[in-house]
C-alpha cells in the first residue's frame, strides 16, 4: 500500500507544472536544500546547511554539507561525475538515479527507488543559490590534504562556515572566503 501511495505521489509530482530538464546547462551553479520528503526524521534540522553544486562543463556534481548527517545526493564535499539524459541524473560512481524537475528557481531531485526495497523513496527540494558559479571549483577539492584542527573560522563565498582557511579551500573547494563566521 505504501509503495502504491508513493508511486501515486511521484506521478502527481511529475504531472504538475514542473518541467523535466533536458540539458545539464539548465542545472548549473549553486542550489540550497530547502526540504526533504522521505521516511526519515529530521527534528529542527536546518536544511540550508546542505548545498548542491553542479558544473555542467565538466559533468561534475558536489554535495556540500555536514559529512555526519547523511542529507546529500553524492558523497559530501567530493566531486562526482554525472550524466543527465532525458531528465534523469545518474551519478557515475554510485549509479544512483534521480528525476530532475524544475519549477522556476527551484529544482526537485527524486530518487528512482528500487521497488523491491520498502521505504527508500526520497525527494530533495532545492532553491537556486546566489553564489557565483566560480565560487566553488571542484578542482580545488583535495580531500587528502592535511589541515590543522585550529579553529579560525572563515565564511566561504558559498555562505558556509569553515573551521579554517585550509578546510575552506581544500575540503570546500571555495575560491574566496572572509575571516570570521558567516552571518545569517
Amino acid at each position: 500500500m505504501k509503495l502504491f501511495l508513493f508511486s501515486l505521489l511521484f506521478v502527481v509530482q511529475m504531472c504538475q507544472k514542473d518541467s523535466i530538464t533536458k540539458s545539464s546547462d539548465e542545472l548549473s551553479g549553486q542550489y540550497i536544500l530547502q526540504n526533504v520528503s522521505c521516511f526519515c526524521f529530521f527534528e529542527d534540522y536546518d536544511f540550508r546547511n546542505n548545498q548542491l553544486w553542479v558544473f555542467p562543463s565538466k559533468n561534475l556534481i558536489v554535495s556540500k554539507g555536514n559529512v555526519n548527517d547523511g542529507v546529500y545526493i553524492s558523497p559530501p564535499n567530493e566531486a562526482e561525475q554525472y550524466n543527465l539524459i532525458n531528465g534523469v541524473l545518474t551519478l557515475a560512481d554510485s549509479s544512483k538515479e534521480y528525476v530532475v524537475n524544475f519549477n522556476g528557481d527551484e529544482v526537485a531531485l527524486t530518487f528512482i527507488d528500487d521497488p523491491l526495497i520498502a521505504d527508500d523513496e526520497i525527494t530533495y527540494y532545492f532553491k537556486k543559490g546566489e553564489a557565483k558559479g566560480n565560487c566553488v571549483n571542484p578542482d580545488n577539492i583535495k580531500l587528502n590534504t592535511a589541515c590543522t584542527k585550529k579553529y579560525d573560522p572563515v565564511c566561504g563565498c558559498d555562505g558556509l562556515i569553515y573551521s579554517n582557511p585550509c578546510t575552506a579551500t581544500n575540503y570546500g573547494g571555495v575560491s574566496a572566503y572572509t575571516r570570521g563566521a558567516c552571518s545569517n
